[in-house]
């Protein structure tokens, strides 16, 4: 879908469904402008909403200016792509109304800096080499990581010493512990306990370094919902439970009188590995050579960074 001068008219533009061929008068030059000289028509809205409302379009690009940044124009159907089915949407917006845009969005996205080279008059150049790169590390979903085995295997102890690992790789991990159990949330008489019993589904509480979310009610119990919004600020999670979702994961198995190997295995059509420890008392201490292999091997199968340095 573009925007296209009328050659003919000279004076007008015309949205174009590029699929079709489709020709809708978008805007003609006119004394009482909407925006510059242009005076658009509401109705070629309306047309280019139900081209993106089209099924199998996983990929929407769509320009911002100050026509949508005053809510008209495009910005309904923004909105819509943004609330709609998952779809990679990515929305060219100019510099002078960025923050104007940024207040209406429902919600955190990733901003790319591409201002570009400067090559005279109103013109400007992007590599297109360096905008397909930082466009695919913005949009790249975080990496899922199981981590099980029964109660008392070392579940929590694997992830505890795993993180440093990972970490010192550069990559941002989240981390989900599924509980089984009911969930008490918050302090009770507190003033944030109270906003849930008063009738509030989800409470943020905001520190001065730190910040909680309490989900109260109408909280899924399944993990994929919950992924997008881990997804935003991590390159890895690792989930601790969870063992009848299908992912990528290490299964601890304690056995008396085992030696402690990482084993790659093939589980729920993943590729996986189990983890092969003694059993016994006394505090748990996974060997630094495994830990190394096994973070090696999430960061080669999940976020491609099998680096070995560091």
């Amino acid at each position: 879908m573009t925007a296209r001068s009328d050659t003919a008219r000279g004076d007008s533009y015309d949205l174009v469904n590029q699929e079709s061929g489709t020709r809708v008068l978008l805007a003609q030059r006119d004394t009482t402008p909407d925006i510059c000289d242009l005076r658009f028509d509401e109705s070629a809205f309306e047309h280019a909403e139900r081209w993106c409302r089209a099924p199998g379009l996983n990929v929407v690009l769509i320009e911002l200016g100050k026509i949508e940044a005053s809510g008209r124009g495009l910005w309904p159907t923004f909105a819509h792509l943004m609330c709609g089915p998952p779809r990679l949407v990515l929305a060219v917006v100019r510099p002078e109304v960025l923050a104007d845009i940024g207040l209406r969005l429902p919600e955190p996205v990733a901003w790319l800096d591409l201002t570009g080279e400067r090559h005279g008059a109103g013109e400007r150049s992007i590599n297109l080499d360096v905008f397909v790169h930082r466009l695919s590390e913005s949009a790249r979903p975080a990496g899922v990581f199981g981590v099980r085995g029964h109660s008392d295997s070392g579940k929590t102890r694997l992830i505890e010493q795993l993180l440093p690992c990972l970490n010192a790789r550069g990559l941002r991990v989240a981390t989900v512990k599924h509980a089984s159990h009911e969930l008490a949330l918050d302090v009770p008489g507190k003033d944030s306990r109270r906003h849930a019993e008063a009738g509030a589904s989800r409470v943020l509480l905001i520190g001065p370094s730190s910040a909680s979310l309490f989900v109260h009610r109408d909280s899924p119990a399944e993990l994929q919902p919950w992924l997008p919004f881990l997804s935003a600020d991590a390159d890895l999670v690792l989930v601790e439970g969870y063992k009848k979702t299908p992912m990528p994961h290490v299964e601890i198995r304690a056995t008396q009188g085992a030696t402690w190997s990482l084993e790659q295995t093939m589980c729920q059509g993943q590729q996986s590995w189990v983890l092969n420890r003694p059993s016994g008392d006394g505090d748990l201490e996974y060997p630094e050579a495994l830990l190394l292999e096994l973070t090696q091997a999430i960061a080669e199968r999940l976020v491609g960074n099998g680096s070995s340095d560091g």
